[in-house]
């Protein structure tokens, strides 16, 4: 007999929001351990892991971060208004 209770169903975890939440889980990362690193405010991490533009300036300092803490630099798209 199968149970329809559903903390006994099994689950999946949900994809990552887009290339920067997955660049973030690949190098176990927070938004606050990148704006640190950045120097930005944590919410422009937030902003860019839910396709929300920021500033060039913050996109830049972000990719910074990102390069500084992982050696590995970030090259996939930012979005950015002017």
């Amino acid at each position: 007999m199968t149970s329809w209770r559903i903390e006994e169903q099994d689950t999946q975890p949900l994809p990552p929001l887009n290339r920067f939440q997955r660049y973030l889980d690949t190098y176990h990362l927070t938004w606050l351990q990148v704006a640190r690193a950045a120097g930005v405010r944590v919410m422009r991490g937030w902003s860019i892991a839910h396709g929300r533009a920021v500033t060039r300036e913050h996109a830049s300092q972000v990719r910074q971060g990102l390069w500084r803490l992982t050696g590995v630099p970030y090259f996939e798209v930012i979005d950015v208004f002017y």
